[in-house]
């Protein structure tokens, strides 16, 4: 008998066994809604992808959802397709009135100051529960700029967000939950970052400066987290809690155009965008998640695919948590806000 074939074979039944395995464990993992009634839920990128699934999950269990989208035409029509999409679970006829489109380009300082008095004047929002940063961009191929002259990818996938933070903090439950959309990407990260060249002025990898934007969002998890800990017993959102995630390798419209072959590659390989979604729906509302030890992210247990679990992320700057506060700073002195307790 041939070696060769007789190994390929080998290689095929692990990976049939190793599929069976993970779509089991998907199909029987169930993410706990119960908290979720009455909650407001704020999502970034919320007309497609992760955050369309995100949103529409948290709606058909009885959440208020805000979809915070860049393209409003784009945003309603998503929250068309959600309500046609759970029509059968709206008994009480309510979803419609508890989902809402509002605009935000967060590469752009304005439209996300903007945002947050729509959020007061136009939404009524006086609290939100739960904030899911999810919007992203991945792998611009030249070096782009935002509105406000930051690198593109870092300047929409962290400083943006970390801006919309600072501004929503007031209006945060003391109980309530913030979730940032990191990577396994985050390994493309610089060395030296956030160090030396967070902006990527002196030399522009697509790839490097996504891999930064990922790796700011576990820093700016970890600093956040670790300020709320360091609060005094009783202090106003003592109980707020911070958690990153990382979606594995879904199929969303994010690869098009960076990843050759992206559409057979998903079909081949990615998760839905459904169960993409799982690791930050569960971040957000499960109880289980609030578990999370600081510095541990959520993310499938195969990496690229599978249920959620608490994972420590790949990367060499855990062992810098210098890192955080220099990147704390940076952000503080770009965006002009800090918490009430940010110098402490």
């Amino acid at each position: 008998m041939n070696p060769l074939l007789v190994f390929s074979g080998l290689i095929v039944l692990v990976a049939v066994g190793f599929y069976q395995v993970n779509q089991y464990q998907m199909k029987s993992f169930q993410i706990d809604y119960s908290n979720v009634p009455g909650k407001v839920v704020v999502v970034t990128g919320a007309n497609s992808g992760l955050g369309y699934e995100t949103s529409k999950e948290i709606l058909r269990h009885g959440g208020r959802v805000i979809m915070a989208c860049r393209d409003l035409k784009r945003g309603n029509a998503a929250k068309d397709n959600i309500l046609a999409e759970i029509a059968s679970h709206d008994h009480k006829g309510s979803f419609a009135r508890n989902m809402q489109v509002l605009p935000l380009d967060l590469s752009s300082f304005a439209s996300i100051r903007k945002f947050v008095t729509l959020l007061k004047e136009e939404a009524q929002i006086s609290k939100i529960d739960v904030l899911v940063n999810n919007a992203g961009i991945m792998a611009l191929p030249e070096r782009t700029l935002t509105e406000d002259g930051l690198e593109a990818q870092i300047g929409t996938n962290h400083f943006g967000h970390f801006l919309l933070t600072m501004l929503v903090w007031p209006m945060l439950a003391d109980d309530a939950r913030i979730v940032n959309h990191s990577s396994a990407a985050h390994l493309f990260h610089e060395v030296q970052f956030p160090f030396v060249d967070p902006l990527s002025k002196e030399e522009y990898d697509a790839w490097v400066a996504y891999g930064n934007s990922k790796m700011a969002n576990l820093l700016f998890t970890n600093a956040l987290q670790a300020k709320i800990n360091a609060l005094p017993a009783g202090a106003p959102h003592k109980n707020v809690r911070v958690l990153a995630v990382h979606p594995g390798y879904s199929a969303t419209n994010l690869q098009a155009g960076k990843i050759p072959l992206a559409d057979v590659a998903n079909n081949l390989f990615a998760m839905s965008a459904a169960d993409g979604a799982l690791s930050q729906t569960f971040a957000a509302v499960d109880p289980r998640a609030a578990a999370t030890p600081l510095k541990k992210y959520i993310g499938p247990y195969f990496l690229s695919f599978g249920v959620p679990t608490a994972q420590t992320p790949l990367t060499t700057l855990r062992k810098k948590p210098e890192a955080e506060e220099v990147l704390w700073k940076l952000s503080v002195e770009l965006t002009g806000v800090d918490l009430p307790f940010g110098q402490q």
